[in-house]
């Protein structure tokens, strides 16, 4: 049997958990148009990432600017005084830009169309306060990735050092280029100011996750461990056309929320996605009411699969019905919740085609995952 090592199992069980965080926190970068709230990578305004103030983080303050320019803002256009103000180390403000007066006197907005940046500008006693909106979410969304780096990083060394399976070597290896990859998209997403930058990046994080997934399983004690034989031929294509299925749909969920299109297709890709899940956790309690780690994963998936349901009516209507007549924190939780619980169907789904493929199927072994749990390490 495969070696069990306790350290490097809490180091990928730890990449994983920050991973989903770090998604999370990327959906709620794209459903508060924050994704180019900092308009430069790998800097963060000119100054180096890691030592951006955490004060100018949380706030977002981008500049002073003298209170005289709140002449020029009241009349709700952009002046040039107003755009070389806020023409600051990699912030170009466009000429195409709009003003609108939020509070006579006190506060303003700036849009952005060219950058996709929004500015709020605040009197504050003898002088304004330039805010861009976002700077938090997606500051924080590039630290999480520095983070996941790193976590991988660790993993990876730890596993060619201790583990003498040459395929969790390879997959901890891939896992690594996934992240280097999935950090460069993000970063040309920004210099590039792309939204099909931003698609196939949002498209990408699940396969990242797929593989820290993995790298879960295969250095847990369970995998180190033989499966219990039991027929799971019931559930063996299921399982992977369903994981197959929750990745398109996360595909089509990145297209709609960048460029709100092919709304259609990816209702009709939810509709396929929850009957698969249905039949499965209809199989599982049929064939295999006696293996409770199917049983629990199922039901999991099942009540996910249903409550992401709800969330994606909810989606629906407040941004293609009510729009800005919803409040815009609620309509960023439901956007945002809707969107991470596709991500984590995708885990659940995954884990469980993993585990469906490696439990041996009567006299035949199912696959080589099998083969994978069951290597002696030297």
């Amino acid at each position: 049997m495969q070696q069990y090592h306790p350290p490097i199992y809490v180091l990928a069980f730890c990449t994983l958990l920050t991973t989903l965080v770090l998604i999370f926190v990327g959906g709620l970068v794209t459903g508060t148009d924050a994704g180019m709230a900092v308009p430069d990578w790998p800097t963060t305004f000119g100054d180096n990432m890691f030592l951006y103030p955490l004060s100018q983080m949380v706030s977002g303050l981008l500049v002073w600017i003298p209170d005289d320019l709140a002449t020029n803002l009241g009349q709700g256009i952009l002046t040039k005084p107003i755009q070389e103000a806020l023409n600051i180390d990699e912030n170009i403000l466009s000429s195409t830009s709009t003003v609108q007066v939020v509070e006579k006197d006190q506060a303003w907005k700036i849009h952005d169309p060219v950058a996709n940046r929004f500015y709020t500008i605040l009197r504050q006693e003898d002088r304004l306060g330039v805010y861009v909106h976002g700077v938090l979410f997606e500051h924080s969304h590039r630290l999480l990735g520095t983070l996941v780096g790193l976590l991988t990083i660790a993993t990876t060394i730890s596993i060619w050092i201790y583990n003498s399976v040459k395929q969790l070597k390879w997959i901890s290896a891939l896992a690594l280029l996934a992240v280097i990859i999935q950090g460069l998209l993000g970063g040309l997403r920004v210099i590039e100011n792309s939204i099909v930058l931003a698609i196939i990046h949002a498209s990408f994080a699940p396969i990242s996750l797929a593989f820290f997934t993995s790298l879960v399983l295969l250095t847990s004690k369970k995998w180190s461990q033989s499966p219990p034989t039991t027929d799971v031929s019931q559930v063996h294509r299921l399982a992977i056309f369903a994981s197959g299925l929750i990745y398109v749909q996360l595909i089509l969920g990145a297209i709609l929320r960048q460029t709100a299109q092919h709304l259609s297709a990816h209702i009709l890709v939810a509709i396929l996605v929850a009957m698969h899940i249905i039949l499965i956790v209809r199989r599982v309690f049929l064939d295999m009411q006696t293996f409770s780690g199917f049983v629990g994963l199922a039901m999991l998936m099942g009540s996910v699969v249903i409550l992401q349901m709800a969330l994606g009516i909810g989606a629906w209507y407040s941004e293609f019905q009510l729009g800005e007549r919803m409040p815009y924190m609620l309509r960023t939780a439901i956007t945002s919740g809707h969107h991470f619980l596709g991500v984590l169907l995708f885990m659940l789904s995954f884990i469980f085609t993993l585990d469906v493929l490696r439990h041996p199927s009567g006299e035949t072994t199912s696959s080589g995952l099998s083969e994978l749990g069951q290597i002696k390490s030297g």
